[in-house]
């Protein structure tokens, strides 16, 4: 049976990484082959958040379902301790890595418009990304490159802030600085 959300023929893991690397959003040195991991199924639960399509860049659907995803994908990047395999933590610090880019990239491209942006906002995902900056400072998780990209990718984000009061989580409190 084909997947409409990848391409005949490809894993899942292939299309994702190509969608990622069409986008530009990503650094190329962020994503590649050796930071998929076989098992645990993140890039197909990744490509099932996307509108169908390789054409379709990658934007968020506007479905329930895209969202459930998408919050199980944020759940597989949490930390190095959620990928699976027998991998060493560098390694699997390198999987991460690769994983938050490329929800970042998602969010990055999708409409400030989107339901499903908007729902995914309201339940948490900036505290996430924040712990995720704080994993950059602490060394924990990702180089430079990583770390630039995150921040252009929230400042992408913020536009969405100024126009909605979704930020309801009472531990967050969101300001704009241009």
């Amino acid at each position: 049976m084909t997947n409409m959300y990848h391409q005949s023929g490809s894993s899942p893991a292939a299309t994702l990484l190509m969608r990622v690397r069409t986008s530009g959003r990503c650094p190329p040195s962020l994503i590649g082959e050796d930071r998929v991991t076989r098992g645990d199924d993140f890039e197909a639960i990744a490509l099932r958040t996307l509108e169908g399509g390789a054409s379709q860049g990658l934007r968020l659907r506007s479905d329930g379902d895209a969202v459930e995803s998408f919050e199980l994908a944020l759940k597989m990047a949490r930390g190095p301790e959620n990928v699976s395999g027998g991998l060493d933590m560098l390694h699997k610090a390198r999987v991460i890595e690769m994983r938050r880019c490329i929800l970042l990239a998602i969010v990055g491209s999708t409409s400030s418009s989107s339901a499903s942006l908007q729902r995914i906002l309201k339940n948490g995902y900036l505290i996430v990304v924040k712990s995720w900056l704080d994993d950059i400072l602490n060394s924990a998780v990702g180089e430079l490159a990583y770390y630039a990209i995150s921040l252009s990718l929230i400042r992408s984000v913020a536009p969405i802030l100024i126009k909605t009061d979704t930020p309801t989580n009472e531990r967050c409190t969101c300001s704009y600085v241009q």
